[in-house]
């Protein structure tokens, strides 16, 4: 499938950030491996992917639910932050062929938004740095919205807020579950391969399309 032709038509441009615009993963897995290890505890299966796709809060009773952390939510995501602000400020950069895009989907007057369940901590200073937060009509992030990427909310403020309907829109997104989210809210949605999803075939399944990259798209 030509994604340059499937989303020529699109007038805004949804991304993610974490594991779409920037290759986050390490960051957040040594994150959790320190924060499991001093607890003692073992990381389940399928904890990074489900992990991905949830608000702060949604991840913290998680952890308190499914891995036999008995701390109290706050102090939870407290030490994630901690934890993982250094990365984004100092760290982390876009992944080849997200800077160019952005920069040429703003000369052409299309919408450009980010969606993110990143915490506004992490992602000011990233953004900043990369020199691409001047480039976003409207962040939305988890926090805004009462339920995760697994459901049309984030995907419906971003929209709105950017003054676009939904059928206007199109998404970039790198986890299966945020896929359907997205698609879920009437968008045309496209998953980035090699990101936290270590399933193609689903991705595959829960997109209209697929890239390996931003750099398909110049």
């Amino acid at each position: 499938m030509d994604i340059k032709e499937l989303i020529k038509d699109s007038r805004c441009f949804i991304f993610d950030l974490d594991g779409t615009l920037t290759d986050s993963f390490s960051a957040w897995k040594r994150v959790d491996l320190v924060f499991m290890q001093r607890r003692g505890l073992p990381i389940p299966k399928d904890y990074f992917e489900k992990m991905a796709s949830m608000t702060f809060s949604e991840a913290a009773e998680y952890v308190r639910a499914e891995c036999g952390v008995t701390d109290p939510k706050d102090r939870i995501i407290g030490e994630w932050l901690s934890l993982v602000e250094l990365e984004y400020r100092n760290r982390l950069e876009l992944l080849p062929g997200a800077l160019e895009l952005l920069k040429g989907l703003k000369d052409k007057g299309r919408g450009v938004v980010l969606a993110t369940s990143c915490d506004k901590r992490l992602y000011l200073p990233f953004l900043k740095r990369n020199g691409v937060l001047e480039l976003f009509d409207a962040i939305v992030d988890s926090g805004m919205v009462s339920r995760g990427k697994g459901f049309p909310d984030i995907y419906l403020m971003s929209a709105r807020l950017a003054g676009f309907k939904p059928e206007d829109c199109v998404v970039f997104e790198d986890v299966p579950l945020a896929c359907r989210g997205a698609r879920s809210a009437g968008m045309l949605t496209i998953g980035v391969l090699g990101g936290l999803s270590k399933n193609e075939e689903e991705l595959r399944e829960s997109c209209d399309g697929v890239i390996s990259g931003f750099l398909e798209l110049l």
